[in-house]
């Protein structure tokens, strides 16, 4: 059996870098950090993420408030995506319109907004 050594030296090796180590966003309701492009407006914000890729509506839980008025005081027009830093979890709610649910990016705590930085300065 192989040592878990080597994949934890790489793990430690990529965030010195100051590269995301945070979980694939399949990991559905597990706290992690997470980057992503942040955008709100009109109600509506949406958290793209840095290491997938993917798009997601963000609920308005948890720290959210924080998240909100962290963009709003950076964001330098309105609608305009920011990076933003939380550790959240990715999980199933109510969708904003009819009786469906979609998958949500849950912003448990605001970390920072970073409007001069995107996901591919990181």
């Amino acid at each position: 059996m192989t040592s878990p050594v080597p994949i934890v030296l790489v793990a430690a090796t990529l965030a010195a870098a100051g590269f995301s180590t945070a979980a694939p966003a399949a990991d559905l309701g597990t706290p992690v950090p997470m980057a992503g492009m942040y955008s709100y407006i009109a109600d509506a914000a949406l958290f793209r993420d840095c290491a997938s890729g993917e798009r997601y509506p963000v609920s308005f839980e948890a720290d959210n408030i924080a998240l909100e008025s962290g963009y709003l005081a950076v964001v330098p027009e309105a609608g305009a995506e920011v990076l933003v830093r939380i550790e959240g979890r990715i999980e199933e709610r109510p969708a904003m319109e009819g009786d469906s649910v979609e998958v949500s990016v849950i912003p448990d705590r605001f970390i920072g907004a970073y409007p001069d930085r995107d996901c591919d300065s990181m």
